[in-house]
Formats: C-alpha cells, structure tokens, sequence
C-alpha cells in the first residue's frame, strides 16, 4: 500500500484524488495496524506506523481536504498518545492526547 501511494504520487500529483484516496486509506491502516503492533507487544513497529501517518497528515501533499486530513491526524495523535501511555511516558501520552483533542 505504502508503494503504491508513492507510485500514484509520481503518476498522478499531489493533491490528486488517486493520491488522496490512496493516503487516506494508508494512514488508516498504519493507525489500525499500530494498535494491533502494541497490543502484541511489538512496540517498535507500532511506532514505526505511527510515524509514517504522521508525516503523511502533517501537510497537504497527501491528503489536501482539511476535514480528512484533520480528522486522521487526530486519530493519529490519540493512537500516539495510547502508544506512549503503554510505554509509561506520561507526558508525552497527555501532550499527544490534547493535540488530539485540540483539532477535535
């Protein structure tokens, strides 16, 4: 999935609805899978997958509609902020749950 955003980026530009579509639906995926990661214990890779939907809501070059961007992005922080909870950062946990809240 992750091969073919980057492949559709390329054929079709940012901003496409290809590109849109396919963005959306990845970080969706890293969302889901980096919480099924942590729940087995892999930590690692859950962080890995959070990341990269990260980087992807971070901008408009992925996902250029605000409401999907920000409403990934909020999912993303708040999947963060369990990743760090689990890990016993604290603070870190809180600071990714009221950035969560704060687009929400």
């Amino acid at each position: 999935l992750e091969k073919s955003l980057f492949m559709r980026r390329e054929a079709f530009g940012e901003g496409s609805r290809e590109v849109d579509r396919c963005a959306q639906a990845f970080v969706s995926a890293c969302n889901s899978c980096a919480m099924v990661c942590l729940q087995a214990g892999n930590r690692e890779m859950s962080f890995e997958l959070l990341r990269k939907a990260e980087v992807l809501t971070k901008g408009t070059a992925y996902v250029p509609g605000v409401a999907a961007r920000m409403r990934l992005r909020s999912l993303t922080l708040n999947n963060t902020g369990c990743f760090y909870r689990k890990c016993g950062k604290l603070h870190a946990a809180l600071k990714s749950l009221e950035g969560g809240l704060k687009i929400e």
